[in-house]
């Protein structure tokens, strides 16, 4: 994952430092300059994930979505630069992942269980409901913000499908939740 303040370009869209911090990537004990060493023995990087996406006011239509949407478009352009293909998002407030962390063959993970979420979990997460054409018109005016930024710096975005599969959740509606609605997000 990309990591760094200087890579949302304020230090300048076209400042080399800039660019240069954006390599950092979020694995301990890595540094700075370690992808530039690594794109010196002909490793790259494919993907790239920044969060301003994932904000509330974005993703619910809310009032600062658009400074959102700039901060998230110069991540593109910078992605351009760096010349990593894929940026790699998601598109559901108000998502449960996790009901509990279980073991596993010796190993933590989680778990999801749809009856625990309904018992246990489930609760309004928003003073209001949010439908599902409220959440295809914020999720349209993200794509139709971005979209041209990432067809100028050749990039592909990569639409993670809603996990778990449900129509809603906390009392906002999902983006894909079957295989005909992550359809409709590639059209």
């Amino acid at each position: 994952m990309l990591a760094g303040q200087r890579l949302l370009g304020q230090g300048g869209d076209d400042d080399a430092d800039g660019i240069k911090i954006a390599h950092r990537i979020d694995w301990k004990g890595l540094k700075d300059d370690d992808l530039l060493i690594f794109q010196r023995f002909g490793m790259k990087s494919f993907s790239g994930v920044h969060y301003s996406y994932r904000t509330t006011r974005l993703q619910l239509g809310q009032a600062g979505r658009d400074e959102d949407i700039e901060t998230y478009r110069r991540f593109l352009r910078n992605m351009g630069k760096l010349e990593i293909s894929v940026a790699s998002y998601d598109f559901h407030p108000a998502n449960t992942y996790t009901t509990k962390m279980v073991q596993r063959r010796g190993y933590t993970t989680r778990q999801f269980d749809l009856e625990d979420f309904r018992k246990r979990v489930e609760k309004p997460a928003f003073d209001r409901e949010y439908s599902e054409e409220d959440i295809w018109g914020f999720y349209t005016y993200f794509v139709k913000a971005v979209q041209p930024v990432a067809d100028e710096a050749r990039l592909k975005r990569a639409l993670h499908p809603d996990d778990p599969p449900l129509a809603k959740m906390n009392g906002v509606s999902k983006l894909s939740d079957l295989s005909p609605c992550h359809n409709r997000t590639q059209a």
